[in-house]
């Protein structure tokens, strides 16, 4: 009751507090968006379809070792999330309006629902010596982001992961921050 008064003043709504029930009927509702839902999904798994895995020959790979990271801990090839693209576009909105700005080299990684089913690609952009992209734009040149997330629906992240590596047989899990920081610990 106490939340809903402090609701109430907030929205500037006439708080009498011997109805409760008066007072929550003058809170506006959240009202879900009309607005279908866009499934993305055969997109982003287009994307990974163009990719090839990563080795210490492509950017890809180049940019996790030169992040210090032993090659031998890396995912077998096969069960890897990763993969490595050597032309990937980078877009950017200009003016609302979606704008490719560049096409780079890139590390991709699969975000996995609980299901296993596809539901993003975290994107790190490369340059050609296979470090992170610094990429600016605008007037007053500002540094993009050089790691982006692509959903494959709204939504799509809740439970998700990017599963590096299967859990244990004993029910160890270990979670990290970022790619770099969980390779790194394991």
């Amino acid at each position: 009751r106490v939340a809903a008064m402090a609701v109430a003043q907030v929205l500037g709504i006439p708080a009498n507090t011997r109805n409760y029930n008066a007072l929550l009927a003058q809170i506006p509702q959240h009202q879900p968006s009309a607005a279908p839902m866009i499934d993305q999904t055969k997109k982003l798994q287009a994307v990974l379809d163009a990719c090839s895995a990563i080795s210490p020959s492509n950017h890809a790979g180049r940019y996790l070792l030169n992040r210090g990271l032993d090659w031998n801990c890396l995912p077998a090839s096969q069960d890897s999330p990763f993969r490595h693209s050597g032309a990937l576009d980078y877009w950017h909105a200009v003016d609302g309006k979606p704008q490719r700005l560049a096409t780079t080299p890139a590390l991709l990684a699969r975000i996995s629902k609980p299901d296993g089913s596809l539901a993003g690609l975290h994107r790190i952009y490369l340059d050609q010596a296979a470090r992170k992209l610094e990429l600016q734009y605008g007037i007053e040149p500002k540094l993009l982001p050089n790691k982006k997330i692509m959903l494959a629906h709204d939504g799509a992240l809740k439970g998700a992961a990017c599963r590096l590596f299967p859990g244990g047989e004993n029910g160890d899990l270990a979670v990290g921050e970022g790619i770099e920081s969980a390779l790194g610990a394991h």
